[in-house]
């Protein structure tokens, strides 16, 4: 049975949170999204508060296009968050509901009640962070530095800190997303190859991972026969990369950044400071590891603090 069985067109969702009373509910993009979620209801003791990811509410044909809205998990969400504000302005939508999206590189200009975006990029850039890492070295592996005993050598060879780790990888990743931002500023817009990873160079002794974002940007105009824009474009890669590196926080894509620190933890020296412990482990895997670290953390940014005040119930009166 296919997950469609299971899933609500906009309109029927909207209905149901109109005759609802006690729903409360978050949708989510995507299984990450959700999890995330769920286990921070979990820590809000928010029982009653259910957590859902974008399939289980499909667009019908139209529902996109009335709202400007592309083809995507995101736009649908959106979508959905437009039609409960409008539902909301002609009468009660009861439900106590929070629909989350991605920022992205262009905020949604729907102006909805419901609708909360991530303070980063992405859900993902909420781990990009020393911290972050240095936690995921530290405890999930044990692989902090030590204090020297009487041989004055640290008892764990080849250790690390999380800050060691983050500059290893955010080179290459303000690299990817200023040649992003570039391509995006080309009328019409460009994107990178989808095997762009592989231009990512680690080096084997110190971990270093780099991308030429200049010779990237050249191979792509090549290859879309457009290499007689290739100045102007450059122009915009480099004043991008200044935007990138003053806040990379907004402006990395946080699946940039992973693929990246995946790559760095499958090279020798990243074999040798984790003990081989990443190696085979997927972007997907070393995100779910990033958030274990991030903890509870993620409950101070701000858009947790508003998606928690707009599911909880309200205080007695």
């Amino acid at each position: 049975m296919s997950c469609s069985t299971y899933s609500w067109t906009i309109a029927e969702y909207v209905l149901r949170c109109c005759d609802a009373d006690n729903l409360a509910e978050i949708l989510t993009e995507g299984a990450l999204d959700r999890d995330v979620f769920a286990q921070a209801t979990s820590r809000w003791s928010l029982s009653d508060v259910t957590v859902l990811d974008a399939s289980y509410v499909q667009p019908e044909p139209g529902d996109l296009e009335r709202n400007g809205l592309s083809p995507g998990v995101r736009a649908n969400l959106v979508a959905v968050a437009s039609a409960l504000e409008k539902q909301a302005q002609d009468s009660a939508v009861t439900g106590r509901l929070a629909v989350v999206v991605d920022r992205d590189y262009d905020p949604p200009s729907c102006g909805s009640r419901f609708l909360f975006q991530t303070d980063g990029y992405s859900l993902e850039s909420y781990v990009l962070s020393r911290d972050v890492l240095d936690c995921l070295v530290t405890v999930g592996l044990g692989r902090s530095h030590r204090p020297a005993g009487m041989s004055d050598v640290s008892e764990v060879p080849n250790t690390c800190s999380g800050t060691e780790i983050y500059e290893r990888v955010i080179g290459a990743a303000i690299q990817a997303a200023a040649l992003r931002l570039s391509l995006r500023q080309m009328q019409p817009s460009l994107a990178p190859f989808e095997r762009w990873i592989r231009r990512v160079v680690v080096e084997d002794s110190d971990g270093w991972a780099a991308l030429d974002g200049s010779t990237l940007l050249a191979h792509v105009l090549e290859g879309a026969a457009r290499s007689s824009e290739l100045a102007s474009a450059e122009e915009a890669r480099q004043a991008a990369e200044v935007l990138v590196s003053d806040d990379a926080f907004a402006l990395v894509r946080g699946h940039d950044f992973l693929q990246i620190l995946a790559k760095v933890f499958r090279s020798p020296w990243g074999r040798r400071v984790t003990g081989g412990a990443y190696k085979d482990w997927t972007e997907p895997r070393i995100s779910r590891a990033l958030f274990l670290a991030l903890g509870a953390g993620i409950d101070e940014q701000p858009l947790f603090q508003a998606v928690r005040s707009r599911v909880s119930p309200p205080e007695p009166t």
